[in-house]
């Protein structure tokens, strides 16, 4: 052979063994892949209103401080922090050894330390009007000088202070200890004021953090991509650096049963949530999950911040408590978790549900079927409803069906009013609709969050007390528990708050829900946890 030969051959056997080790670094590559099928709207954390939004922008994004799966509140750009002794002044000392991800506006070294004039910046951004942010009630009404800065009356917020660059303060109007719950939803993140301020509304789909993952292409619709970010600040116990994973890719098929399909074929690594068009493929009519389909997939299962319920105005004199109580007692809360719900969820036996920490409500005799007893209550009644109108959306439609079965044995006349989200929200809030079903997910994991929703200050469609509930000594109670820091009386008050609703019931609680994950056995370190966040910079792939 002569020597051209052997050189072509050469270069024919070095072109292959290349192309071969890129394929098999390909294939080393770790990449999570997920399905979002409510889509993707945007990857500012300025309006992460929703839990597509909430999951891709925690992968970018840090805040000061964050919540561990027990909903702990731990150490992230801040490393600690001091409340002084009127409960009022929280100041954060700032990790050093953070890095913006890599962007040429950032000039030389092309990234930099975020500072505290950063965090003033994301804050104020989230409650100026300009943002017209979905977030600015976690500061308003709490942090100093913002009512003065939205009128326009000045140009900082007073509460909002740089002590210098790795210190920053923030200045209650006055003491609310589930303050640093706040801190963690995506509200809270910290941006780059050079690189909002470059892009605009755009900054959308160009998005700069310091999160585990750095964003590297997004085709709307179709697929995200996510990097693993080589600076990334945080290590494990062991002193490994994080994350463990190399990429995260965002895939967004619409049709729930074509993502399981994806799932099973080993498309995408886990499942959230077990919908009705592949529910017999994984369960049995019980709610068991089928033995052959937990033998090839990890399934868990684990308490949600969601508290399912039917919401009553609070007219007494069209809807007396009597008649409260009896549509209470009437509803067979375990028949609605074992049948409809398939043994997701568990009976309701207050409204702040199971997960919160801290706090577990044991129950009342108003929240048990009883279905002799409802019916002599409301036998006894001097005039009865001569119809109920239940208002619900779509997607609880077989829910509604099943609550007016158990009312019309009562021997009421029920209707219902079935509605597309947006409508239902409507008529909610409005107050159009007087008897309705409605869901409440937990913004941040503590006990408040859930008795606003009675508060008479918040009165709808300003606030979340959409049946327009007012009782003095549950707002006493409520402002006291809004002054308390220790947990111990805090939670004797939320019992009392709670023993009231069960009492006057401007709600019928139905059910807790839960989380169920599916996951290839290949994946560990993908925790649950009762807010549902995703967490991914813990994640290993085998």
């Amino acid at each position: 052979m002569s020597v051209k030969k052997y050189l072509h051959v050469g270069i024919l056997l070095f072109l292959i063994l290349e192309c071969a080790c890129s394929s098999s670094k390909r294939i080393e590559k770790r990449v999570f892949r997920y399905n979002q099928a409510e889509g993707l709207t945007t990857l500012d954390p300025a309006y992460a209103k929703n839990m597509a939004i909430i999951w891709a922008t925690r992968q970018i994004f840090d805040g000061l401080v964050q919540l561990d799966n027990n909903l702990n509140i731990q150490p992230n750009l801040a490393y600690r922090w001091q409340i002084d002794s009127s409960l009022t002044v929280y100041t954060f000392y700032l990790k050093k050894s953070v890095y913006f991800h890599k962007h040429p506006l950032f000039g030389k070294d092309s990234t930099r330390t975020p500072t505290a004039h950063d965090v003033k910046y994301s804050f104020t951004r989230i409650v100026d009007t300009k943002t017209a942010s979905s977030g600015a009630w976690i500061f308003n009404n709490k942090v100093k000088g913002i009512q003065e800065f939205q009128a326009g009356k000045t140009n900082e917020i007073s509460g909002f202070k740089v002590v210098n660059d790795s210190i920053f303060q923030i200045h209650l109007i006055q003491p609310y200890p589930p303050f640093l719950y706040l801190l963690t939803m995506p509200y809270a993140y910290i941006v780059p004021r050079e690189i909002v301020e470059h892009y605009g509304k755009e900054f959308r789909k160009h998005p700069i953090g310091t999160g585990a993952f750095m964003f590297k292409f997004w085709k709307e619709g179709v697929r995200l991509v996510l990097h693993k970010n080589p600076q990334y600040h945080e290590k494990d116990i062991q002193g490994t650096q994080l994350p463990y994973l190399d990429a995260i890719e965002i895939n967004f098929i619409r049709n729930k049963m074509s993502e399981f399909l994806a799932f099973k074929q080993g498309k995408i690594d886990f499942i959230s949530g077990i919908d009705e068009s592949f529910r017999h493929e994984v369960m049995d009519k019980q709610g068991n999950f089928l033995p052959d389909f937990v033998s090839q997939f990890k399934v868990e299962k684990s308490p949600y911040l969601n508290t399912e319920y039917i919401g009553i105005h609070y007219d007494t004199n069209t809807y007396s408590q009597s008649l409260r109580i009896a549509l209470s007692m009437s509803i067979d809360r375990n028949n609605i978790v074992k049948y409809l719900r398939k043994g997701i969820g568990r009976a309701a036996t207050g409204f702040i549900p199971k997960g919160i920490p801290h706090f577990e409500y044991t129950g009342h005799e108003h929240y048990t079927y009883n279905f002799t007893k409802a019916k002599t209550i409301l036998n006894r009644l001097p005039q009865k409803p001569k119809e109920i109108v239940l208002y619900t959306n779509k997607s609880y439609g077989e829910l509604a069906e099943y609550v007016q079965r158990q009312w019309q044995q009562l021997g009421l006349s029920v209707k219902i009013m079935l509605n597309d989200f947006a409508t239902h929200q409507e008529m909610v809030y409005s107050g159009k609709a007087a008897i309705f079903r409605a869901s409440w997910i937990g913004d941040y994991p503590d006990a408040e969050n859930y008795m606003a929703l009675f508060y008479s200050k918040y009165h709808a469609p300003a606030g979340p007390n959409t049946t327009r509930f007012v009782n003095p000594t549950f707002d006493r109670y409520f402002d006291s528990a809004l002054t308390t820091q220790d947990m111990t009386k805090r939670a004797l008050l939320y019992t009392k708050m709670e023993d009231i609703l069960a009492e006057h019931l401007p709600v019928v609680p139905i059910y807790f829900d839960e989380v169920v994950r599916v996951m290839h056995q290949n994946i560990e370190g993908l925790e649950n946890n009762p807010m549902n966040l995703l967490v991914l910079k813990t994640v290993k792939k085998k």
